[in-house]
């Protein structure tokens, strides 16, 4: 029997924090120089719902504004795979962009 652990693996159980290339150091020298340094981090945001306020939609009277976010090494070596994994396994190809009508279906 599969299970999610299988696709998910430890995703929580590592710290990539030196996986990262130096790029992503945030030493002071680099700062003082002006150099730009780039965040350890990837952030997705999403909202779902009525944004408006004047008129509140009765049938749905919920907006919801969420985030991810991930340190970039744990991103690239675990979240990455692992939706990889999910998309062939139930799609057949990992090309789909997975929206809530596609992962219902399943």
């Amino acid at each position: 029997m599969t299970t999610n652990r299988d696709y998910v693996g430890d995703l929580f159980e590592q710290d990539y924090s030196a996986s990262l290339p130096p790029s992503h150091s945030s030493s002071s020298d680099k700062k003082d120089k002006g150099e730009h340094t780039h965040s350890k981090y990837v952030v997705y945001v999403d909202e779902s719902g009525d944004h408006r306020m004047q008129t509140i939609d009765t049938q749905f009277p919920v907006f919801l504004l969420a985030f991810c976010i991930f340190h970039k090494g744990h991103y690239s070596k675990k979240v990455v795979p692992a939706l990889e994994q999910f998309k062939f396994k139930h799609f057949g190809h990992d090309q789909i962009v997975l929206h809530e009508s596609e992962i219902r279906k399943e």
